[in-house]
């Protein structure tokens, strides 16, 4: 509801700006409280639940990736396959947004899932568009 009265208050500011109107009306008008959004993170069935739900194997990897490492969806888009240790169980994150690489292990869940992936040999990615061949 604030956002509506800011956005609403922000129309009366430019009004009076241009000289529309002489007074602006919600300029002592107070802010709504609103209630605190309660962070729920999933329990580990739900997270489970939704990788299994996904109808594409490089989806439900991607998706049990980046829920058990906490990678960016766009460090998980740009993962080339030699960043990738299946056998020790671990990932290198280069294009982050510090501009360090990371190291992130990797959970048998998820070492799991990227090791039933298809490598195609045209591209270094690990989530590829099947159809196109990208990432």
């Amino acid at each position: 509801m604030n956002r509506a009265i800011a956005a609403i208050s922000n129309l009366f500011s430019y009004a009076l700006e241009c000289g529309e109107i002489d007074t602006h009306p919600l300029v002592r008008f107070p802010k709504l409280k609103e209630p605190k959004k309660v962070f729920r993170p999933l329990t580990v069935q739900q997270f489970r639940d939704l990788v299994e739900a996904a109808d594409n194997p490089y989806l439900q990897a991607m998706i049990a990736v980046i829920g058990e490492t906490g990678i960016r969806k766009g460090e998980a888009l740009s993962l080339n396959w030699k960043r990738v240790d299946l056998g020790r169980g671990l990932l290198w994150v280069e294009l982050t947004k510090n501009d360090e690489t990371r190291e992130n292990p990797l959970s048998q869940y998820a070492t799991g899932y990227l090791a039933g992936l298809v490598r195609y040999l045209n591209t270094p990615y690990v989530f590829v568009n099947s159809r196109t061949g990208t990432r």
